[in-house]
């Protein structure tokens, strides 16, 4: 399946928001962090997965693109699907779940499995699953979320070692196989005590 990923120069970090237009994972922030890298000279470009045939949001969101300025920042790629999602997460920088709450997020394994660093809401739920996994910002700050990435552009270790410490949680998770096992073991122990 190939995924038609716009050219956006090497030399350009990218963000990428992968949701649709649900006001919870606070995607109309973009422009705004859009703006702050702009005023600081940084190229950073922003990928959101939302429908651009959605017309009321694509368009109220493309209204506060243009309104800072950022319209060569930001791509609506429109939704991806799952056989595209290993060439997505090759061209992007990090990940970003800006989210109020989430019960749980593909969002994260994603980010860990492709070895993304994670951009998400310094939350209670989000500290309670990423530990050292993630860089936590404040959902409802642009500034604060550019100043965090531009500190961890400036350290390659401190990158490498949230990178690393997402794969390691991954690993405490179970692998499909091992779900379908615990689940075939449990059905049969209920089975069995009947």
């Amino acid at each position: 399946d190939t995924l038609d990923f716009p050219s956006i120069g090497s030399d350009v970090k990218i963000g990428l928001f992968l949701c649709g237009w649900q006001k919870n994972k606070n995607y109309m922030l973009i422009p705004e962090i859009l703006s702050e890298f702009k005023n600081k000279k940084i190229k950073f470009h922003i990928v959101i997965t939302a429908s651009k045939s959605e017309k009321a949001s694509y368009t109220e969101f493309m209204e506060k693109v243009k309104k800072f300025d950022v319209e060569d920042r930001v791509t609506v790629l429109g939704p991806v699907k799952k056989a595209q999602l290993s060439k997505l997460y090759k061209n992007i920088d990090y990940v970003f779940l800006l989210s109020k709450l989430e019960s749980f997020s593909n969002n994260i394994i994603e980010s860990w499995f492709f070895q993304k660093v994670l951009v998400i809401s310094d939350r209670e739920w989000s500290n309670t699953i990423c530990k050292e996994g993630a860089i936590y910002v404040d959902r409802n700050n642009a500034l604060d979320i550019v100043k965090k990435i531009l500190n961890l552009e400036k350290n390659n270790s401190r990158k490498a070692s949230i990178i690393a410490n997402g794969d390691l949680i991954l690993k405490t998770y179970p692998s499909m196989k091992d779900k379908i096992d615990l689940e075939l073991n449990y059905i049969k122990s209920i089975h069995e005590s009947n």
